[in-house]
């Protein structure tokens, strides 16, 4: 049996193009730097992560080459990774869904998703995750303090991706609750984990910038 697997979603960081509601207070500049140092901080915790297989599920698909080199050669440079995944065009949502879907048609039987906005998760994190779908869960989600959430993990047999994730008001305080619904609404269950900080607003940043490593 495969080990579970963790699937990171990042972008290139292109002015502009991350960390968008944060570049609206400190610039499209600062916003990149910041971006880069949650990419950096989310990877040496990963790197702590043994018993999981890593996917780095990307965008722009454009960037292959520059985002392989970025990942593996320097910020992720502790971690083994298994798989290189472009983003689709799609939606939030459908990026997600996509993604477990993916990971379901190469044999694995849970999956986590992740960003790269939460700097507190780590292979203790993913423990409780795995142990909570062992034990019944059909998803577990890792509650954010916006309403959103920093880690979405499902396993085969549980509700379809696809209708989890549809028809959710993306960053927004209802986010997780929409997600929440849906399950429940297709008999299957919900687990939540521990709630931590993201980063998206800039008073966000101000909370986790003293507590990034060196």
């Amino acid at each position: 049996m495969k080990p579970p697997l963790i699937v990171v979603f990042l972008k290139w960081p292109k002015p502009g193009y991350v960390k968008t509601r944060l570049a609206s207070k400190v610039g499209n500049a600062e916003a990149v730097t910041i971006y880069k140092a949650l990419v950096r901080a989310v990877g040496l915790r990963l790197a702590q992560c043994q018993k999981e297989h890593l996917a780095i599920c990307y965008a722009p698909a454009s960037e292959a080459d520059s985002i392989q080199r970025w990942i593996a050669d320097d910020v992720f440079r502790e971690c083994e990774i298994q798989h290189w995944w472009p983003q689709p065009e799609m939606d939030l949502g459908g990026r997600q869904a996509a993604a477990v879907e993916k990971a379901f048609a190469l044999n694995y039987e849970s999956v986590a998703l992740i960003g790269t906005d939460c700097i507190d998760l780590d292979a203790d994190t993913f423990a409780r995750t795995w142990t909570a779908l062992d034990e019944g869960a059909g998803w577990v989600f890792g509650p954010a303090n916006d309403g959103g959430y920093y880690l979405g993990a499902t396993k085969q047999g549980a509700a379809n991706a696809e209708s989890v994730f549809a028809k959710v008001r993306w960053s927004s305080e209802h986010t997780l609750s929409d997600c929440q619904k849906n399950i429940t609404s297709r008999d299957s269950s919900f687990f939540t984990i521990e709630t931590l900080a993201d980063v998206d607003e800039y008073d966000d940043w101000q909370l986790v910038k003293n507590r990034l490593p060196s």
